[in-house]
């Protein structure tokens, strides 16, 4: 099992923005007449968060069911476009990276909701001016000191988007969250369901779990890590997690406590 023992020394943490842009972002984006994301009460409701990896591409039959049930769908990068050519429209979308190349993810807006951290880059917040946008901040050191008192859930649990969105559903008040692309590594010489070029010069190394091995980037092999006490945390606050799908991180999930997380199929 992948553990927090030395994988800072083996997977450093490295912020892809620099920390002044980030701030700047943040600036920007406060002074803007947006609603900020609050923590709501728990309720029943029941979420399905989705990530990009290849084992998406077997989930659609699924994820129909579950808006059929009037489940709520967060999408977030490329998930977006792939939902939308499967059918189904999500209820939210999720964006976290500040760089600006980000726009690319929102070629095809088929959201009710737009749920866009305070760091992303001024470009997206103006593409999504017309629409239903909401702000959310992440717990980066610092961004305290920014955004004053005003009252607003501050979003941890992880540095990837897909356990940020995780989190967000979480304070959203769902205590039944889903997770489909979790797989956190490769299949065969796929990282994502779809074409994401932006990431085909990434090193990929080889991870074990319980004897399955697994090929994965070394963010896809810290997001399995942090998943492990973000599911524990969650789970202690009394969230159901379900993984579904294959690869690193439903290996890892396969692993743990039963109560603190399940394996879906």
């Amino acid at each position: 099992m992948i553990t927090s023992s030395n994988l800072d020394e083996e997977i450093p943490v490295k912020c892809n923005t620099d920390a002044g842009e980030i701030f700047a972002n943040v600036e920007a984006s406060i002074s803007l007449d947006l609603p900020w994301l609050q923590v709501s009460d728990a309720h029943e409701g029941a979420a399905a968060v989705i990530g990009g990896g290849p084992s998406l591409r077997s989930q659609m039959p699924i994820l129909l069911e579950h808006k059929r049930q009037g489940h709520k769908i967060f999408s977030m990068n490329g998930t977006m476009r792939a939902l939308h050519a499967a059918g189904i429209r999500s209820d939210y979308y999720v964006m976290l990276d500040a760089r600006p190349e980000n726009l690319k993810f929102l070629d095809n807006l088929s959201a009710d909701e737009f749920l866009i951290a305070s760091q992303c880059h001024p470009s997206v917040f103006g593409l999504l001016s017309p629409l239903n946008v909401t702000l959310w901040h992440t717990n980066y050191p610092g961004l305290v000191d920014k955004i004053g008192d005003r009252e607003c859930a501050l979003i941890g649990g992880g540095t990837t988007v897909g356990l940020q969105s995780v989190s967000i559903a979480y304070a959203m008040g769902y205590r039944e969250i889903h997770l489909y692309g979790f797989d956190s590594s490769y299949a065969g010489e796929s990282g994502h369901a779809y074409q994401q070029p932006q990431n085909d010069n990434d090193t990929v190394y080889e991870y074990a779990v319980e004897g399955e091995k697994f090929m994965a980037t070394r963010w896809m092999a810290r997001q399995a890590m942090e998943f492990q006490e973000a599911s524990r945390q969650l789970a202690e606050g009394g969230a159901d997690i379900y993984v579904h799908g294959f690869g690193l991180l439903p290996q890892i999930a396969k692993h743990m406590s039963v109560e603190t997380v399940a394996l879906a199929g």
